[in-house]
Protein backbone atom coordinates (compact mmCIF):
# COMPACT_ATOMS: atom_id res chain seq x y z
CA UNK A 1 0.00 0.00 0.00
CA UNK A 2 0.67 3.29 -0.18
CA UNK A 3 0.27 4.27 3.52
CA UNK A 4 -0.07 7.97 4.37
CA UNK A 5 1.62 9.49 0.88
CA UNK A 6 -0.22 11.49 -1.11
CA UNK A 7 -0.39 9.38 -4.23
CA UNK A 8 0.60 5.93 -5.41
CA UNK A 9 4.73 6.11 -6.34
CA UNK A 10 3.38 4.19 -10.06
CA UNK A 11 2.00 7.65 -11.17
CA UNK A 12 4.83 9.53 -9.71
CA UNK A 13 6.61 11.45 -6.93
CA UNK A 14 4.77 10.36 -4.00
CA UNK A 15 5.23 11.83 -0.56
CA UNK A 16 4.58 11.32 3.40
CA UNK A 17 4.66 14.79 5.50
CA UNK A 18 4.66 12.50 8.78
CA UNK A 19 6.97 13.50 11.11
CA UNK A 20 9.71 10.66 12.15
CA UNK A 21 7.15 10.35 15.48
CA UNK A 22 4.36 9.52 13.83
CA UNK A 23 6.10 6.80 11.77
CA UNK A 24 7.41 5.41 14.58
CA UNK A 25 3.55 5.08 15.95
CA UNK A 26 2.34 3.78 12.90
CA UNK A 27 4.82 2.91 9.87
CA UNK A 28 7.59 1.51 11.96
CA UNK A 29 5.30 -1.44 13.36
CA UNK A 30 4.32 -3.42 10.61
CA UNK A 31 7.98 -3.25 9.95
CA UNK A 32 8.87 -3.70 13.63
CA UNK A 33 6.63 -7.02 13.50
CA UNK A 34 8.36 -8.32 10.58
CA UNK A 35 11.49 -8.32 12.05
CA UNK A 36 10.25 -9.72 15.00
CA UNK A 37 9.26 -12.16 13.49
CA UNK A 38 12.57 -13.14 11.42
CA UNK A 39 11.64 -11.61 8.10
CA UNK A 40 13.68 -12.87 5.67
CA UNK A 41 13.03 -10.08 2.98
CA UNK A 42 11.80 -6.13 3.39
CA UNK A 43 10.67 -4.15 0.75
CA UNK A 44 11.64 -0.49 0.91
CA UNK A 45 8.91 1.81 -0.49
CA UNK A 46 9.23 4.10 -3.63
CA UNK A 47 7.37 6.59 -1.53
CA UNK A 48 9.36 9.89 -0.15
CA UNK A 49 9.90 10.35 3.49
CA UNK A 50 11.50 13.82 4.10
CA UNK A 51 11.04 13.47 7.37
CA UNK A 52 13.31 10.65 7.32
CA UNK A 53 15.93 11.96 5.55
CA UNK A 54 18.75 14.40 6.40
CA UNK A 55 18.03 17.53 5.44
CA UNK A 56 14.38 16.48 4.42
CA UNK A 57 15.72 15.81 0.77
CA UNK A 58 12.90 14.36 -1.04
CA UNK A 59 14.08 10.94 -2.21
CA UNK A 60 12.27 7.92 -2.72
CA UNK A 61 12.91 5.78 0.52
CA UNK A 62 14.67 2.96 -1.18
CA UNK A 63 17.07 4.87 -2.70
CA UNK A 64 17.93 6.23 1.03
CA UNK A 65 21.01 6.07 3.17
CA UNK A 66 19.06 7.59 5.60
CA UNK A 67 15.90 5.20 5.33
CA UNK A 68 17.60 1.83 4.64
CA UNK A 69 21.12 2.31 6.96
CA UNK A 70 19.91 4.40 9.70
CA UNK A 71 16.77 3.81 10.33
CA UNK A 72 15.52 0.28 8.65
CA UNK A 73 19.20 -1.28 9.78
CA UNK A 74 20.56 0.81 12.75
CA UNK A 75 17.34 1.96 14.71
CA UNK A 76 15.40 -1.11 13.66
CA UNK A 77 18.04 -3.54 14.19
CA UNK A 78 17.12 -5.59 10.71
CA UNK A 79 19.70 -7.54 9.08
CA UNK A 80 17.44 -9.65 6.66
CA UNK A 81 17.96 -8.96 3.11
CA UNK A 82 16.28 -5.58 1.88
CA UNK A 83 15.12 -5.39 -1.76
CA UNK A 84 13.51 -2.32 -3.52
CA UNK A 85 10.64 -1.44 -4.67
CA UNK A 86 9.90 -1.43 -8.34
CA UNK A 87 12.43 0.89 -9.65
CA UNK A 88 10.69 1.07 -12.90
CA UNK A 89 8.04 3.52 -10.95
CA UNK A 90 7.69 7.07 -11.99
CA UNK A 91 8.72 8.03 -8.67
CA UNK A 92 12.17 6.67 -9.80
CA UNK A 93 11.87 6.94 -13.90
CA UNK A 94 11.45 10.78 -13.71
CA UNK A 95 14.15 11.65 -11.79
CA UNK A 96 16.93 9.04 -11.93
CA UNK A 97 17.98 6.60 -15.17
CA UNK A 98 18.47 2.92 -14.60
CA UNK A 99 21.81 3.31 -13.47
CA UNK A 100 21.72 6.47 -11.04
CA UNK A 101 18.95 4.47 -8.98
CA UNK A 102 20.55 1.07 -8.59
CA UNK A 103 23.85 2.67 -7.69
CA UNK A 104 21.99 4.78 -5.15
CA UNK A 105 20.06 1.72 -3.80
CA UNK A 106 23.27 -0.36 -3.60
CA UNK A 107 25.06 2.59 -1.79
CA UNK A 108 21.99 3.22 0.10
CA UNK A 109 22.31 -0.48 1.65
CA UNK A 110 19.99 -2.38 -0.51
CA UNK A 111 20.78 -5.95 -1.28
CA UNK A 112 18.53 -6.51 -4.58
CA UNK A 113 17.13 -4.27 -6.79
CA UNK A 114 13.65 -4.86 -8.17
CA UNK A 115 12.81 -4.12 -12.07
CA UNK A 116 15.03 -1.82 -12.79
CA UNK A 117 13.81 0.57 -16.01
CA UNK A 118 16.52 -0.62 -17.74
CA UNK A 119 18.32 -3.83 -16.47
CA UNK A 120 21.39 -3.61 -19.22
CA UNK A 121 22.09 0.01 -18.05
CA UNK A 122 21.33 -0.90 -13.98
CA UNK A 123 23.79 -4.14 -14.42
CA UNK A 124 26.80 -2.22 -16.39
CA UNK A 125 26.51 1.04 -14.23
CA UNK A 126 26.75 -0.97 -10.84
CA UNK A 127 29.71 -3.28 -12.42
CA UNK A 128 30.97 0.15 -13.61
CA UNK A 129 31.38 1.05 -9.80
CA UNK A 130 32.80 -1.66 -8.48
CA UNK A 131 35.57 -1.77 -11.00
CA UNK A 132 36.11 1.67 -10.14
CA UNK A 133 36.00 0.81 -7.02
CA UNK A 134 33.17 3.63 -6.05
CA UNK A 135 31.14 0.62 -4.26
CA UNK A 136 34.08 -2.06 -2.65
CA UNK A 137 33.30 -5.71 -3.42
CA UNK A 138 33.28 -6.34 0.02
CA UNK A 139 29.86 -4.20 0.40
CA UNK A 140 28.32 -6.50 -2.65
CA UNK A 141 29.53 -9.60 -0.48
CA UNK A 142 27.63 -8.39 2.08
CA UNK A 143 24.20 -8.27 0.29
CA UNK A 144 25.47 -12.33 -1.40
CA UNK A 145 25.90 -13.32 2.05
CA UNK A 146 22.26 -12.15 3.29
CA UNK A 147 20.77 -13.83 -0.15
CA UNK A 148 23.20 -16.99 0.27
CA UNK A 149 21.83 -17.14 3.77
CA UNK A 150 18.19 -17.39 2.74
CA UNK A 151 18.68 -19.30 -0.38
CA UNK A 152 20.52 -21.91 1.12
CA UNK A 153 19.51 -21.51 4.75
CA UNK A 154 20.95 -25.24 5.48
CA UNK A 155 24.34 -24.72 4.15
CA UNK A 156 25.75 -21.34 4.80
CA UNK A 157 27.81 -21.02 7.38
CA UNK A 158 29.12 -17.39 8.79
Amino acid sequence: GIGSANKDPEDGLAITERTLEEMRSAEFLGFQAAITENADFIMVSNVTAPALVEGGVYIPSCLSKDVIKNVLREELGYEGIIITSPLNEKSVTEYYTSGEATIMAVQAGADMILMPDNFEEAYYALLAEVLEGKISEERIDESLLRIYKVKYADLVVE
